[in-house]
């Protein structure tokens, strides 16, 4: 089911563990949009956020790489992402960990605004 822009969505998760998987939670467009986490089995120390709007792929650093405590792959973690029309924000369990504003996704170009569904990976 397509999920309306601008809203709130928390996925309760405990990552898998190995070098090589990647467990992910993936909000997708169909005209590609994407908001999503990703987390590495191999790493346990790190868990990333990133978004794409418009399948804009001509550049890959949109990523960023949260440093944390939690151990992603030893316990389940609430991880969040507050979309509306001005800003998205990734929580973990809670957590404010970033912050990007319509403006600073090349002037609200790369800035996702289309319905999206849920995905979820391993």
């Amino acid at each position: 089911a397509m999920h309306p822009p601008y809203k709130a969505h928390t996925t309760s998760s405990a990552a898998a563990t190995g070098t090589g998987i990647v467990s992910s939670i993936v909000l997708q467009s169909d005209d590609l949009d994407e908001v999503d986490w990703e987390i590495l089995g191999g790493n346990s120390t790190h868990v990333q956020s990133n978004y794409f709007g418009k399948e804009n792929t001509i550049s890959y650093n949109r990523a960023i790489w949260y440093p944390s405590s939690l151990k992603p792959q030893d316990d389940f973690h609430n991880y969040t992402t507050r979309w509306t029309k001005d800003e998205i924000e990734w929580y973990i369990d809670r957590a404010s960990v970033r912050l990007l504003k319509f403006g600073e996704a090349n002037r609200g170009k790369n800035f996702p605004s289309t319905p999206m569904n849920v995905r979820l990976g391993v």
